[in-house]
């Protein structure tokens, strides 16, 4: 019993151990461990003197737990001597041990059966590698992800509000015509009549459409290209969608586009009544009558205008406005331009790749109305043609939308060439 007790304390004495150096060891941690693991290993000495073939199976068990132990110790140690030795003595270190180790396979090796001889003043087993020359060893990467061109900003789809619907059509009703009755009048006259007039209208959802064939083959071989797929179809998506809203005819199954050239909806530029004509006028200056124009609307007593949220023009536009010059060739730059080229007269200039590079857009675009019927969604499918036979997978991907603008907010969006509306403005004499 007294044997059993003394076994049982020194296995948890042990356990003790054991647990010490799973967890955070520091120099002193590991000298108290050493000098309990010694301890335990005189006790376990001191049993097998006493020579009763009954402890046997204990002074064994102990044994292999102490032994264990014992080399964990040692590998401690060894650890914490490394952590102030460089990546390249490490290596080094390594390079030897193995070297040394595998001597005399390595030699029997380079001897085969085919008569390969290597002489023995030709071999060297010390370490020629130094620690700069082998840290400057190339080492299998690779960049990760698949390298390809940024895709275009969806820019004019976000200046936008956009709605959602379940129905195929999307309903509305506009004020067509207005004319006032007011009149100054007497006690005892009448006013005049005020006429009005409104029209039931609806726009009609469209479907944008892609679809692509993989096998399946290639995408259980590369990683992640399902998931390249699905970004690139959605891409095609977003960006059919965005020519769409500027320059889509309206015909078929075709959006009816802001800028489309034969019936736009945007309103021609033209000089607002009031603006004075420069000399020397630059895309600035056009930029800043639109904006204008913009603001006065329609211009008459009962529909005033808009305060613009965006300006879309393509990029070099944007840098042309920097790099304008004068005669002198001297910078000058319109003191509503901001010197990023991000803004104008607080309004937020959009870069567009999908406008002409000396066409604008200026615009309350909260004024369009853009409907999604079903956002842009994938299915993947097996059976097209022979397509399930060959193991060959159809990734389809839609998106369908309503896009309108009610016709009494036309007044809301203008665009023009630089050159049309610099020509207006400018004072011939």
């Amino acid at each position: 019993m007294e044997v059993e007790e003394f076994v049982k304390q020194t296995n948890d004495k042990l356990k003790g151990i054991e647990k010490g150096l799973s967890g955070k060891v520091d120099e002193k941690t590991v000298n108290e461990i050493k000098d309990d693991v010694q301890s335990v290993k005189q006790n376990i000495e001191e049993l097998n003197k006493v020579g009763d073939k009954t402890l046997t199976d204990y002074i064994k068990g102990l044994q292999e737990h102490s032994d264990q132990l014992e080399n964990r110790l040692k590998e401690v140690e060894e650890t914490g001597s490394r952590k102030n030795k460089s990546h390249g003595e490490l290596i080094k270190e390594s390079l030897k041990a193995e070297l040394e180790k595998g001597r005399g396979s390595f030699l029997n090796k380079l001897s085969t059966e085919e008569g390969i001889e290597v002489k023995a003043d030709t071999v060297a087993f010390g370490n020629s590698f130094t620690e700069n020359y082998y840290e400057a060893v190339p080492q299998a990467a690779r960049i990760p992800g698949i390298q390809q061109a940024p895709y275009p900003t969806p820019s004019i789809y976000n200046l936008m509000s956009v709605g959602t619907t379940s129905r195929r059509y999307i309903p509305y009703v506009e004020r067509t015509n207005y004319t006032s009755g007011a009149n100054m009048v007497d006690d005892v006259t009448a006013g005049g009549q005020a006429d009005v007039s409104f029209e039931d209208k609806q726009a009609t959802v469209k479907k944008i459409s892609v679809k692509l064939h993989v096998s399946r083959d290639s995408i259980e071989d590369v990683d992640y290209l399902q998931s390249e797929i699905q970004r690139l179809l959605n891409h095609d998506i977003v960006q059919k969608r965005e020519k769409q809203l500027i320059t889509g005819d309206g015909s078929g199954n075709n959006l009816h586009g802001l800028i489309y050239p034969t019936d736009p909806i945007a309103q021609q530029f033209s000089k607002p009544a009031g603006f004075d004509k420069q000399n020397g006028v630059g895309n600035a200056t056009a930029l800043h009558a639109a904006l204008t124009q913009v603001m006065l609307g329609k211009d008459n007593d009962f529909e005033t205008g808009y305060m613009a949220n965006g300006i879309v023009v393509h990029p070099t536009a944007i840098a042309n406005m920097i790099e304008d010059r004068d005669a002198n060739n001297n910078f000058r730059r319109h003191p509503l331009l901001s010197p990023d080229g991000r803004s104008f007269n607080g309004v937020q200039i959009v870069p567009s790749k999908y406008i002409d590079d000396d066409t604008f857009l200026v615009g309350d675009f909260r004024q369009a109305k853009p409907f999604v019927r079903r956002n842009i969604s994938l299915k993947i499918l097996d059976q097209n043609g022979t397509y399930g036979e060959q193991d060959v997978l159809t990734f389809v991907v839609t998106f369908k939308m309503a896009f309108f603008v009610p016709s009494p907010h036309n007044y809301a969006f203008t665009f023009s060439t630089f050159e049309a509306a610099k020509s207006v403005l400018t004072d011939s004499q």
